[in-house]
């Protein structure tokens, strides 16, 4: 008997594309296999109010009816998800019910349902807003043995007061695997979580864990995600026998021989040593190799589901649009990319240098478009609404004679932003925002600059400090200073180069710890106090520096102005573009924090 592991590419809402593959899938497999494919494979997990939607509903399980059908007279049996109504079908209210569930499906038969039960409803997670939960477990015949279905979050046993694959086992001791499928997305330290999570069940109950992911990418308005695949098989003493690659669509066959519950091999690979290479390269996480994977991924799959041609970046020198300049070359190729440079008077030869540089490095054309003018014919138009009487008298107060600074810093900031957007017609291309997570929590950015508008933000879920180590490890990896060494090894201090402004006003070292320990780890002031009296702080946040050498009073006092800002800023990230978690939480709508927030630590 042959297990299949369908780790497939699948499109939110594409229900017939989904289907097609699913379909395909079931008929390229041979005679006597089970084929298993990800959780609410037909519809993709993140289709949000599609969920409401009888036509939608109906037209999904049209396509279950297919699938079931696909299986017919081949001795093969699939096992893939899908919604269903509920029963009843209705709240008294009149929403629809639904379960999330996992189809069985065998000689074009529907064998057996089972619903989800740990619905997950965390972070960006809204399965009880969609689904309710199932209540029974049960076992089924594969072969000569005992098989079980779990969904995704059932399998996370210590996250809840009850262990699914525990409860599988008492109900069949003769249990002997266990079928999870999954639609899991990515965040940097994941990966490990999952690995040390099925191999303990595996090994507790003696089961064997076929585990399928999904790859692909969706959102939820503020956030989008990226899911990974990095699909597992565990035997039953706990030992990873195979995993998928991230990032890809795979599908592998392995051989389940009768007698000897988990002695496979695997039809893909010559022989074992080529299945324990693949096993070795796969399951490594090294935090920045595994964000750089995911983050060419998100970008080719937004720029290619939304059917823009071009990624155009305004490069500004600093570290950011560097990253992201090279994020956008070598994802999609330099063709695809259009670089833009708009510097001010404020703007020095050093920046401006560093912007031609990287260009040249990425063989990208840069076209320089100067701010100036635009500003310079905005403030003659607010100094004439200031000083000069109207024809009704009506005019501005103003105490000088002069503009304040803020208004020049505002004006460059929306021109080049203006700028971009005007040029975004002609390249047929779509601003990728520059913006990251430290300054999107201090609020150090403008309304609708560059740095916060556009398709989405690659870098917004990475703190200031963690995109400097991005930025090294891209050199690393492409044997080239492909981004300018000054920009990360703390020889050159960020400059905003703004009109009120000349230098960034924070420590980024200090201050991205603690802006990633108020995100991520939800920290008040005081909760940051203690872990620094405590030595309890998260050291990989604080990559740059040691947050233990600073006084306690510089430390806290940071502390609250990070927390104080955080809460400021609220009111713009709500309006900037979508940012990419990569992290165990990021900021944005699955943070669910409020514009109005009258709290203080």
């Amino acid at each position: 008997m042959n297990i299949v592991i369908a780790q497939l590419e699948l499109r939110t809402g594409d229900l017939y594309g989904n289907t097609a593959k699913i379909i395909n899938t079931v008929e390229e497999s041979s005679d006597n296999s089970v084929i298993i494919f990800p959780e609410l494979a037909v519809t993709g997990y993140n289709c949000g109010s599609l969920f409401e939607s009888d036509d939608f509903i109906n037209d999904a399980l049209e396509c279950v009816d297919q699938i079931v059908k696909a299986t017919k007279g081949t001795n093969k049996t699939a096992i893939f998800g899908a919604p269903r109504f509920a029963t009843p079908d209705r709240e008294p209210n009149g929403n629809i019910r639904l379960h999330n569930s996992a189809m069985i499906a065998r000689d074009g038969k529907l064998l057996a349902v089972y619903d989800k039960i740990l619905l997950a409803n965390d972070f960006q997670h809204e399965d009880r807003k969609y689904f309710i939960p199932g209540e029974n477990l049960f076992t089924f015949q594969v072969g000569d043995q005992v098989a079980g279905v779990l969904i995704c979050e059932d399998i996370w046993a210590p996250d809840h007061d009850r262990n699914l694959v525990a409860e599988l086992k008492a109900l069949n001791p003769d249990l002997s695997m266990i079928f999870c499928i999954n639609y899991s997305y990515y965040t940097y330290e994941k990966h490990s979580a999952r690995q040390n999570l099925l191999s303990n069940l595996a090994r507790d109950h003696k089961v064997g864990i076929f585990y399928v992911n999904a790859v692909g990418v969706g959102d939820i308005v503020k956030n989008f995600m990226v899911y990974d695949g990095r699909s597992m098989v565990y035997d039953a003493l706990g030992n990873l026998f195979d995993i998928l690659p991230s990032f890809e669509e795979k599908i592998i066959s392995c051989s389940l021989k009768k007698g000897k519950i988990f002695n496979w091999f695997d039809n893909d690979w010559d022989g074992i040593d080529k299945r324990n290479q693949r096993r070795f390269l796969y399951s490594k996480n090294d935090k920045y190799q595994t964000i750089w994977c995911a983050l060419k991924y998100a970008l080719r799959q937004l720029m290619d589901q939304t059917g823009i041609e071009r990624a155009q970046v305004h490069v500004s020198g600093g570290i950011d649009s560097a990253v992201v300049a090279a994020l956008c070359a070598k994802a999609l190729g330099p063709d695809r990319c259009v670089f833009i440079s708009n510097p001010s008077q404020y703007n020095g030869d050093i920046t401006k240098n560093n912007a031609q540089y990287i260009a040249d490095k990425l063989g990208v054309p840069l076209y320089w478009m100067p701010v100036g003018d635009l500003t310079n014919h905005a403030k003659s138009i607010f100094q004439n609404a200031y000083l000069e009487s109207a024809e009704d008298g009506c005019r501005m107060p103003l105490a000088s004679e002069e503009l304040p600074q803020m208004v020049d810093t505002t004006l460059d900031a929306v021109g080049r932003t203006l700028l971009g957007l005007s040029i975004c017609h002609y390249f047929k291309s779509a601003i990728i925002s520059t913006g990251n997570h430290t300054e999107n929590v201090l609020g150090w950015f403008t309304f609708h600059d560059v740095g916060s508008v556009g398709l989405f933000q690659p870098l917004g879920d990475l703190t200031k400090s963690e995109v400097n180590c991005l930025a090294k490890y891209i050199n690393e990896i492409y044997e080239d200073e492909i981004i300018p060494i000054n920009l990360y090894d703390g020889s050159t201090k960020p400059m905003a180069e703004l009109a009120d402004s000349s230098e960034d006003p924070f420590d980024y070292p200090l201050y991205s710890g603690i802006c990633a320990e108020i995100i991520r780890r939800r920290m008040t002031v005081r909760d940051l106090e203690e872990a620094y009296d405590n030595h309890t702080l998260t050291t990989d946040y604080f990559c740059e520096c040691d947050p233990y050498n600073y006084p306690k009073d510089v430390f806290v006092s940071a502390a609250r102005d990070a927390w104080n800002r955080s809460k400021r800023s609220v009111f713009k990230c709500a309006q900037s573009s979508p940012t990419l978690i990569v992290s165990p939480r990021s900021r944005g709508f699955s943070s669910r924090e409020t514009i109005l927030n009258y709290y203080n630590s």
